[in-house]
């Protein structure tokens, strides 16, 4: 295909020549002719060329609506050097979490989002042309939502333990651990404790295994008995 923007002309010599002379009139000359063509390529409005074929971008979750998240850029290919308007695709589910500015293609976020809910958001931004809006670029921009350290650890089991009254001193008689909700590069060690705010009870310790979880030990009462 030929590009009006990179070549407007291109210059043909053609010849043509006779492929069965006949020798006795070969006196005549060479029997071929030469010509030249020029072509002129005409010019054909086309879409606006996005500077890439997709964009990936990145935020951080809890950040307040309005948040720059980045921009994407188009031009006009054709020698008249229109100017690109940009929109989003409507149809899309997370068109609700951003906007888009029509005029610098500056994309920003409408509410704040929250990673451990959609950690990824795929959109689809469109530019036209100010002088031709029927022509439209289509362009994917993948955004990522970065993690923050905002939820507090969970335990992995709510489940009642039952003992023995006959368990010995310092018996195991159960290893729970905790779970976070938030991305292993801010952490899944954890540290266990008693509340300071309840009673103390004699009949139970707890051992907390390096931050991999922790242990409940029994004892024995002044009673011998386990409670």
């Amino acid at each position: 295909p030929l590009n009006y923007e990179r070549k407007k002309t291109y210059t043909l010599h053609i010849e043509g020549t006779n492929t069965h002379v006949d020798p006795r009139f070969s006196y005549l000359g060479s029997f071929k002719d030469t010509a030249t063509l020029k072509i002129t390529v005409g010019d054909v409005d086309e879409a606006p060329v996005f500077s890439i074929d997709h964009y990936i971008m990145d935020v951080y979750e809890n950040s307040p609506s309005g948040t720059e998240v980045g921009a994407v850029t188009a031009r006009d290919p054709d020698s008249r050097n229109s100017p690109v308007r940009y929109f989003l695709d409507s149809k899309e589910e997370g068109v609700r979490y951003f906007r888009i500015d029509e005029s610098s293609g500056l994309i920003r976020t409408t509410q704040s989002l929250d990673r451990e809910d959609m950690s990824w958001h795929n959109i689809t931004v469109i530019a036209s042309e100010v002088d031709n809006p029927s022509l439209l670029s289509h362009v994917p921009v993948t955004v990522q939502v970065l993690d923050v350290n905002d939820n507090p650890p969970e335990i992995a089991t709510d489940e009642e333990v039952i003992v023995c009254e006959s368990s010995r001193p310092g018996q195991v008689i159960q290893t729970v651990t905790a779970v976070d909700k938030d991305d292993f590069a801010n952490g899944q060690r954890f540290s266990f404790a008693l509340p300071s705010q309840l009673p103390v009870n004699p009949n139970f310790t707890l051992k907390d295994n390096e931050g991999q979880g922790f242990t409940l030990i029994a004892h024995i009462s002044s009673s011998n008995k386990l409670y």
